[in-house]
């Protein structure tokens, strides 16, 4: 019981509030961060990190040490158990794995392409394993869209407007069912929300029909056929 009021009370302080830009030291390494987000779905000791990510003892302790050490820390000890003559230490993330917009301005492109790639193949693999293991409708109401569209500047701010309100309904669901899983003990469903919203790799163009050009010919006849394309004039 004094386990669960003293994480209930780090739940209920949350992080400290101080600006958030060890988040981008601690990301900028991969297993750190898989260790952060393991550590922000649940709390977990050095031991189950190691079996979970499947790292060695000592790659883990030299990351939870970097972790632990930043200012301020991105992971914290939030209690210790007696087990077998020595003590198991349990740690919990104080921040979320990512990054406020207004941070995010000043990260070089070069960092920022390292981390978006690794948040991605963590994303993929994850999606894909539980795909393959026949788990990603165990629940019912699973969900997976993909929507490619052209929007102009005012779509683009709305559309990340949308996903930024989702994605602070789902962080607030999260520490709500944290609370309720902690006061029951019951065990709770493993499960990802995945919000990606990004400019992608095509040209821009026009929704409607494209303009006409003097050096393209763009008939059905010639593009649908399977013959060699005409000019204006009809001659191949």
């Amino acid at each position: 019981m004094a386990e669960k009021n003293q994480i209930r009370q780090r739940l209920k302080n949350g992080s400290s509030g101080k600006a958030r830009k060890t988040v981008v030291t601690g990301m900028q390494n991969e297993l750190r961060t898989q260790i952060i987000v393991l550590l922000n779905e649940r709390i977990a000791s050095r031991p189950e990190i190691v079996k979970e990510l499947g790292a060695s003892v000592n790659r883990v302790r030299h990351e939870m040490k970097v972790l632990l050490s930043l200012d301020p820390p991105l992971i914290e000890l939030v209690y210790e158990r007696p087990v077998r003559g020595t003590v198991e230490k349990f740690f919990q993330a104080t921040d979320q794995a990512r990054i406020d917009k207004e941070e995010w301005a000043s990260v070089p492109d070069v960092i920022k392409g390292g981390m978006r790639g690794t948040l991605l193949n963590m994303v993929v693999d994850d999606a894909v394993a539980a795909v393959s293991s026949d788990t990603f409708d165990a629940l019912d109401g699973a969900h997976m869209s993909w929507v490619p569209m052209i929007l102009d500047d005012q779509g683009w701010d709305e559309a990340m407007e949308v996903l930024e309100e989702a994605l602070e309904g789902v962080e607030r669901i999260k520490g709500n069912s944290k609370e309720r899983l902690l006061a029951s003990g019951a065990k709770g469903h493993s499960c990802t929300v995945s919000l990606l919203g990004y400019a992608s790799a095509n040209e821009d163009r026009t929704v409607g029909p494209s303009p006409e050009t003097e050096d393209e010919d763009v008939s059905e006849e010639g593009s649908d056929s399977g013959k060699r394309p005409r000019d204006r004039k009809g001659r191949p």
